[in-house]
């Protein structure tokens, strides 16, 4: 459905990032060595950056849903009984946000010490001046305030398979624990359709996985969020800590053969859930994009 192609493109700015991260290391160590210990913090903090745009970039490149999200686990609902919970991932907001305050942490290190005149090596020597300190402390502080409204604004969901539906839950705000909660029985679903929402960024287009669940008009349902309406609700599997393909597949499955619903009360559950070696995931893809060309 969504194929998780190779982009050696990706992988070779990944290696890049890594190795930019690994020389502030040793820059870092060398300042250690001759007790600037402001700018071993400061080269730290760039360094963390680098190391988790490396990692981001990783992703981009193929390697993500290496293996069943640990995360993934099976409960059981007051309301619904047993089943699988399928929590919203966390590797893209904790990578952007980490990256904001390691350079938000970078920028006001670089610019206490070059305003104190204490040094100025987190800086370029074209770039030492007071003015110039003044610049990189504020945008190390709008990094950091960046980072903070980041993590208020996102809302992690939760998706909940059982033996009787599907349940979506979505916290009203980031600081409060009330969720909002949507249940649609297996019933009322009258088809599963994977699509995908096109998101493009600087010329780079991004498919981004999405299952909707078309319902008859005359289920009553509350909870709904704008993406829905009365007859489709949306599920951004990108979002979640699960391989796209395999919580598709899953989701199909059950919707079209009820005896198949028994599996999610079962200890072993969360293997529905495991998807297949990424090797295999790189050559299907590889296989559709050659015969897309014929």
């Amino acid at each position: 459905m969504w194929p998780q192609r190779f982009s050696p493109g990706w992988f070779l700015l990944s290696l890049l990032l890594a190795a930019m991260a690994a020389a502030g290391l040793l820059i870092t160590f060398g300042a250690i060595g001759t007790d600037e210990y402001c700018v071993a913090a400061g080269f730290i903090a760039l360094s963390l950056a680098f190391a988790f745009l490396a990692s981001a970039g990783s992703t981009r490149a193929g390697f993500r849903s290496i293996r069943r999200s640990k995360r993934i686990r099976s409960y059981t609902s007051p309301d619904h009984g047993p089943g699988l919970q399928i929590p919203s991932t966390r590797s893209g907001v904790t990578a952007l946000v980490s990256i904001l305050l390691c350079i938000g942490t970078y920028g006001a290190i670089a610019a206490v010490t070059q305003l104190m005149g204490s040094s100025t090596s987190l800086l370029p020597s074209s770039r030492d001046s007071p003015a110039d300190g003044w610049t990189v402390g504020i945008f190390g502080i709008a990094a950091l305030i960046l980072a903070i409204i980041v993590s208020l604004k996102w809302r992690p969901s939760v998706i909940g398979l059982h033996p009787d539906g599907v349940v979506r839950s979505v916290p009203l705000h980031r600081l409060t624990s009330t969720t909002v909660s949507l249940f649609v029985p297996w019933e009322a679903i009258t088809a599963v359709i994977g699509e995908s929402l096109v998101a493009q960024s600087n010329g780079v287009i991004t498919y981004n996985p999405v299952v909707k669940l078309e319902v008859e008009n005359t289920a009553p349902l509350d909870g709904l969020d704008p993406p829905d309406n009365a007859g489709e609700i949306s599920i951004d599997v990108y979002a979640l800590a699960v391989e796209p393909n395999t919580f598709f597949t899953l989701v199909q499955d059950l919707h079209q053969n009820r005896s198949l619903r028994a599996l999610l009360a079962r200890p072993d559950a969360i293997e529905l859930l495991r998807p297949p070696p990424l090797l295999e995931r790189f050559r299907a893809a590889w296989a559709q994009k050659s015969a897309d060309h014929f």
